[in-house]
């Protein structure tokens, strides 16, 4: 996790539990200063740290390395079935544009199903994905 999108997220529920800098610093033992150099992103912290910070915030630290390609750990088809769905609902011109991201990132866009559409617009044969 990047730094600024931590102290973002330690600022956001220092804030949920109502707690000033000055009153959590008192219950980390740490300085205000501290804790607002945490919070602007200027100041590492230690997990020791973010699970006082957490536990003073009425909140629980957790750590989780989920496997890469999945989200919380999870594997999630059903996201790639909307944004499928979604591209399908594209002109020509943007499944195009999409296939170039994909060859640019490495991708083998040839392996993504296409299918005629004669009922979108009889003139115009679209590619579904």
């Amino acid at each position: 996790m990047k730094l600024d999108v931590l102290a973002a997220k330690l600022r956001e529920i220092r804030s949920d539990a109502g707690l000033r800098q000055i009153d959590l610093a008192a219950r980390l033992g740490i300085t205000a200063a501290a804790v607002s150099r945490i919070e602007l992103g200027l100041r590492e912290t230690c997990v020791e740290t973010m699970a006082a910070w957490a536990d003073a915030c009425g909140r629980e630290l957790r750590i989780e390395f989920p496997p890469k390609g999945t989200v919380a750990g999870q594997a999630c088809p059903e996201h790639l079935e909307g944004i499928v769905a979604l591209l399908a609902e594209q002109p020509p011109p943007v499944l195009s544009m999409v296939e170039g991201l994909l060859r640019a990132a490495g991708k083998q866009p040839s392996r993504l199903p296409a299918k005629i559409d004669p009922v979108a617009n009889p003139g115009d044969a679209r590619r579904r994905l």
